[in-house]
C-alpha cells in the first residue's frame, strides 16, 4: 500500500480505536494476522468485546465522500469470508472466549476537508456464512 494511503488507513483505525473506547468497547487486538504460518493470508483489523459480545471489526476510511460511495462499501462478500476465516483461526487460539457472542461490524471513518472526521459503526454489517 503506498504511504498516503496506510497512513490514511491508520489514522482512521485510531480514529475507530478511540470512538470504540469512547463508547465503552474494550479492545482486545488489531491488526492482528491470525493466518500467519498456516498460509491464509489477511488482518483483522480491530476485535473488541461490546459487553459480552466480541466484536470483529473492519475499518474503511476515505479521505473525503463523494459519489455516494461510502467506505463500507468496500467490505465484498469476499472480504467478509476472508474475515470469518481468520476470526475462526483467532477463536481457536483464544478459547477463553467461547461463551461470549460474535458480531461483524464495520466502522467507516471519512476524513473530508471540514478537519472533523465523521465515524458510523455498523453494528451487525453482515453475518457469517
Amino acid at each position: 500500500m503506498p504511504g498516503e494511503l496506510k497512513a490514511t488507513g491508520q489514522r482512521g483505525e485510531d480514529l475507530a480505536v478511540r470512538f470504540l473506547t469512547d463508547s465503552g468497547a474494550e479492545i482486545l487486538e488489531r491488526n492482528v494476522r491470525p493466518g500467519t504460518g498456516c498460509g491464509i493470508r489477511g488482518e483483522l483489523d480491530i476485535l473488541c468485546l461490546d459487553e459480552r459480545t466480541l466484536c470483529v471489526v473492519e475499518v474503511k476510511t476515505l479521505r473525503r465522500r463523494g459519489g455516494g460511495m461510502s467506505p463500507g462499501m468496500n467490505v465484498t462478500a469476499a472480504k467478509q469470508r476472508q474475515i470469518v476465516m481468520l476470526t475462526q483461526l483467532w477463536l481457536a487460539r483464544n478459547p477463553h472466549l467461547e461463551d461470549v457472542g460474535i458480531r461483524f461490524d464495520v466502522i467507516e471513518v471519512t476524513l473530508g476537508t471540514s478537519g472533523t472526521p465523521v465515524v458510523t459503526w455498523h453494528k451487525g454489517a453482515f453475518l457469517a456464512e
